[in-house]
C-alpha cells in the first residue's frame, strides 16, 4: 500500500504549505547560501524542504537521522569526511542532519567547528523539533528558519487535493475538524486521512469526531494501566506514539479529576518519555513504562 505521506510529499517549494519565502531567495545563490537550521513541530515540512533544497541545487549530498546517529564519532567519521572532500561542482556540498537537537553536546561542540572550518566547500542544513536543545554556537551560525502554523486554508486546500485525487468522498466541514485536531502537525492529518479512507469512510464531521474520541479511550485505559490495550489500539490503528503521547499529555491537562501535585508529577515523566523517544529509542517500550509509570502516579494521587 502506497502511503499518501509519502505520495504526497511535496516536489516542489511551490507545493510546501506555508513556506518562509526566505528560503527560495537564499538558495538561488549557492555561493553564497547561509547554513540553515530549520526549527519546529513534527509534521510541518522540515525534512521535506531540507531535501527540496538539496534536489533544487543537484548537491553532493549525505543525510543523516541525528537520533540515529548522535554521538561524536558520527561528527569526526562521517560529516567532517564528507564536508572536507572536495566538490566536484561549483555547487558547495550538502550535509542534512535531520533530528539534529537528538546531538550530544560534545557532538553539537564538535559540528560547530566543522561548519565553520568547511564552510566554503560545505553547507549544512539542521532540523530540529525542540529548540532549546540546539547550543547558542551552532544558531548563531545558521540561518534559523522557524516552520509555525501555516495557515489552516491552505492546510484544507491540500487536504482537499488529496480527497479528489484518490476519489475520497469528503465534506469540507470534517476536513476542518480534522485539521483542528492535529494542527499544525500535516503529517499526521494525512496520515488519519489516509486510515478514514482505507475503511471507507467519507470525511464527515462525525466520523473525524468518532475517530478522535479513541484517545478519550486511549486516555483512559492509560489511567488504569492497561498496557496491552493500549498497545492494541496503537497498533491495529497505526497511530504515532509521539502523537498518542501528546494526545494523553492534553487530556491530562485538562482532567480536572487529577491534582495539581499529581500533574506535576506528571509533567517529568511526560518529559522523559517524549525525551527518550526523540532520541530514538524504542516506542513500544517507552509506550508500556509510560503507562505503567502514569497509572502508578495517577494511583497514588
Amino acid at each position: 500500500m502506497t502511503v499518501w505521506v509519502e505520495k504526497y510529499r511535496p516536489k516542489t517549494f511551490e507545493e510546501v504549505v506555508g513556506l518562509d519565502p526566505r528560503i527560495v531567495e537564499l538558495v538561488k545563490d549557492p555561493q553564497s547560501m547561509p547554513h540553515f537550521l530549520f526549527i519546529g513541530h513534527v509534521g510541518t515540512g522540515k525534512t521535506t524542504v531540507a531535501r527540496l533544497i538539496i534536489k533544487y541545487l543537484q548537491a553532493e549530498h549525505i543525510e543523516l537521522n541525528a537520533s540515529d546517529e548522535r554521538g561524536i564519532d558520527t561528527i569526526r567519521q562521517k560529516v567532517k569526511t564528507f564536508a572536507r572532500t572536495k566538490r566536484r561542482t561549483v555547487v558547495p556540498r550538502i550535509i542534512f542532519l535531520d533530528e539534529a537537537d537528538a546531538l550530544t553536546p560534545d557532538a553539537q561542540t564538535a559540528l560547530r567547528n566543522t561548519m565553520e572550518k568547511y564552510s566554503k566547500n560545505a553547507k549544512f542544513i539542521l532540523t530540529a523539533n525542540y529548540e532549546h536543545r540546539i547550543i547558542d554556537a551552532i544558531k548563531s551560525r545558521c540561518e534559523v528558519v522557524r516552520f509555525g502554523e501555516p495557515p489552516k486554508e491552505d492546510i484544507l486546500d491540500r487536504l482537499t487535493y488529496i480527497c479528489q485525487q484518490e476519489g475520497v468522498r469528503y465534506d469540507p466541514v470534517g476536513l476542518a475538524k480534522l485539521i483542528d485536531a492535529y494542527y499544525p502537525d500535516i503529517r499526521t492529518m494525512i496520515n488519519v486521512l489516509q486510515l478514514l479512507a482505507k475503511d471507507g469512510m467519507g470525511i464527515t464531521v462525525d466520523v473525524v469526531l468518532t475517530y478522535t474520541q479513541i484517545y478519550d479511550e486511549i486516555y483512559e485505559m492509560v489511567k488504569q494501566g492497561n498496557v496491552e490495550e493500549v498497545r492494541r489500539f496503537w497498533i491495529e490503528r497505526g497511530l504515532d506514539p509521539r502523537v498518542v503521547l501528546k494526545e494523553i499529555f492534553n487530556r491530562m491537562l485538562a482532567d480536572k479529576g487529577i491534582q495539581r501535585y499529581v500533574k506535576d508529577n506528571l509533567l517529568w515523566l511526560f518529559a522523559e518519555v517524549d525525551y527518550r523517544m526523540s532520541v530514538g529509542a524504542d516506542p513500544e517500550i517507552q509506550l508500556a513504562y509510560f503507562v505503567n509509570a502514569f497509572a502508578k502516579t495517577f494511583g497514588g494521587g
